[in-house]
C-alpha cells in the first residue's frame, strides 16, 4: 500500500480522536491537526510515522498540546524531551525490536 494511502486512511480516524478528546468541530479538528509538529512530521516519509496506528499517532498529537497548554514557551519540538536530543521520531526500519533481529537471524 503506497504511504498516501495509508496516510489517507489514518487521518481521519485521528480526525474522529480529535474531536472527541477536545470537543469541537470537524473543521477546528482538521485545523489542530494539520497545523501540529505531529501532522508535518507524518507527511515526512522519512519518520515512518505512517506506519504507525492512528491512535499512536494521536497519543502524539494529544502530548504536543498538553505541552502547549502546560506554558511551554519554547520552540522545542514535542518528539524530543532535550533540545540537543533529535528531534524527530526514530525512522520506522530502524528501531526493530529484538523479536525481529532474531527472525532475521541476526
Amino acid at each position: 500500500m503506497a504511504h498516501g494511502l495509508v496516510k489517507a486512511t489514518i487521518i481521519p480516524e485521528i480526525i474522529r480522536l480529535i474531536q472527541e478528546k477536545y470537543s469541537v468541530s470537524e473543521d477546528k479538528a482538521l485545523d489542530m491537526f494539520y497545523t501540529s509538529a505531529t501532522a508535518a512530521s507524518l507527511a515526512d516519509d522519512e519518520t515512518g510515522l505512517y506506519g504507525q496506528s492512528a491512535l499512536y499517532i494521536f497519543s502524539l498529537f494529544n502530548e504536543e498540546m498538553e505541552g502547549f497548554q502546560g506554558m511551554n514557551t519554547s520552540k522545542q519540538s514535542p518528539f524530543s524531551r532535550s533540545g540537543e536530543s533529535n528531534s524527530r521520531p526514530a525512522h520506522y526500519e530502524c528501531a526493530a525490536l529484538p523479536s525481529e533481529l532474531l527472525r532475521q537471524g541476526v
